[in-house]
């Protein structure tokens, strides 16, 4: 019986292999292959230096490639090196092809974080070269989930309320990814805020850039990235500082022949543009104490006869808004029933609702005859987010708990002007703890009524705006300012 030999040929066989990394818990599929070195294309490198490619040539041609190098293949496209430029230049000098991991463009940015966990255990891999590689990984993320980017509505961190969705999101995801800079710190086993400064560290000017570039050693080219970082922070503030007294200079110009305290006659729509005018908004708008939840318009068909001030709508939140500047306050003297509706309008405004403060008259008066007389009411504050947030702390004695509820008397009926005429002490406390005369802040009353905001104002040093439509109250107010001059 004759046999006959089969020769057989190599064939190199495609697998699917699905990992996790031991440090991030995402994994990636790919497919373990062999390519031609010349028709892989090689963007730019994550290392600087090529070290010995000619011993690494002679160590593949003795005992084979032992570790694949990584590419992103798109379609009919040209694979495109992920990790193990010199693997593949060495297989390129060898004229031989070289084994490579073939990723999904969605998993690029896993297998760059997995490269440069691997190159940080090498001695000569600065902090510099892993902030641009963590750059570029960062970009392949966010072209993934474009709404991990800044600024992206519903975007986790960002502050901004996902009321829209996002068109750019991914349409198979029921919510947005988690940032980039959580994902890299377990990716790389590391903190956040180091991922944020090696981030920084790839955003530094090309000066120093190159200053860290011509130390020595790792060891040298660190220490430089961290001096020229502490020196770009120290740049940055003395700029913001700098923009800071430019932006004051030019608020003092426009206002130096203007009057500290200035009253408008008329409706505040009128009078409310603008943008960043006013670092304090204090006012008392009107209400009606019994039914401060219903609309000006349903309890006027309920009792025609109403106060002409009694008009509790709170659309106006919404116009004020732009005029605060970025950390600015806003104080609206309301009813406690009106407090949710406040937190509500504060929030659709893009303020943030801080708390409510209850002033507690000591010598309440009413003309209602209730078992019980209305002797408190709120004081909702919010801010604007995107600033610093000033609070005066030298009006709070050392060591003493300053609490949410003020106490101190009301206004005599005698002495007013105004039904709802709130005491001077009251408005003095809430603008020297929520303003500063040294920071130059302004002041805005958009329902001045008896100006008390104006008189404690100018008595304080603050510039104030004070706006009020009742012609009658508009007269004795200005009667009442003149005789604090």
């Amino acid at each position: 019986m004759s046999t006959t030999k089969k020769t057989k040929k190599r064939v190199v066989k495609k697998k699917i292999v699905r990992r996790t990394s031991s440090s991030s818990a995402v994994g990636s599929s790919y497919i373990v292959t062999e390519f031609d070195p010349d028709q892989i294309e090689a963007k730019d490198r994550i290392r600087t230096d090529m070290g010995n490619l000619a011993e690494l040539a002679s160590s593949i041609a003795q005992v084979g490639q032992i570790h694949p190098i990584r590419v992103v293949k798109n379609g009919k496209r040209k694979p495109t090196l992920v990790a193990g430029y010199r693997r593949m230049m060495a297989c390129r000098q060898l004229k031989i092809k070289v084994r490579a991991e073939v990723f999904a463009p969605g998993d690029a940015y896993l297998a760059s974080l997995r490269q440069i966990h691997e190159n940080t255990k090498r001695k000569n891999f600065d902090r510099l070269e892993e902030g641009e590689a963590l750059q570029r990984s960062k970009a392949e993320y966010e072209e993934l989930h474009p709404e991990t980017r800044k600024g992206a509505v519903g975007r986790r961190g960002s502050g901004r309320r996902a009321s829209v969705v996002d068109k750019s999101s991914v349409a198979t995801s029921t919510k947005p990814a988690p940032r980039y800079t959580l994902e890299a710190s377990k990716a790389l086993g590391c903190s956040e805020r180091t991922v944020h400064e090696l981030l920084e560290l790839a955003h530094l000017p090309r000066a120093y850039k190159k200053m860290i570039e011509q130390a020595g050693t790792t060891a040298e080219r660190n220490r430089e990235a961290n001096e020229c970082l502490k020196k770009v922070r120290v740049d940055r503030k003395e700029a913001a500082l700098k923009a800071e007294i430019a932006a004051k200079s030019q608020r003092t110009k426009n206002v130096k022949d203007k009057p500290l305290c200035v009253l408008h006659f008329g409706d505040n729509e009128d009078f409310m543009k603008g943008e960043e005018l006013f670092e304090v908004c204090l006012t008392d708008p009107p209400y009606e104490k019994e039914r401060s939840l219903i609309s000006f318009a349903a309890r006027a068909s309920i009792n025609p006869k109403q106060h002409k001030w009694d008009k509790s709508d709170v659309g106006w939140v919404l116009r004020i808004a732009p005029l605060l500047t970025k950390g600015g306050h806003l104080l609206v003297i309301c009813p406690l029933e009106a407090i949710g509706t406040y937190e509500l309008v504060c929030q659709a405004a893009g303020l943030q609702y801080r708390q409510a403060l209850v002033w507690a008259n000591s010598n309440p008066t009413s003309s209602h005859r209730s078992p019980y007389v209305s002797a408190a009411e709120a004081i909702v504050w919010a801010t604007k987010a995107g600033g610093r947030v000033y609070l005066e702390q030298e009006a709070a004695k050392a060591g003493a708990l300053r609490t949410n509820v003020l106490s101190g008397p009301g206004v005599p009926r005698k002495d007013r002007i105004h039904e709802s005429q709130k005491p001077e002490w009251l408005i003095e406390q809430l603008l020297r703890t929520h303003a500063c005369k040294q920071l130059e802040h302004r002041v805005i009353d958009p329902f001045a009524g008896s100006c008390t905001t104006g008189i404690v104002a100018k008595r304080l040093g603050l510039p104030c705006t004070l706006i009020e439509k009742d012609e009658d109250v508009v007269r004795k107010a200005k009667l009442r300012l003149k005789t604090r001059d």
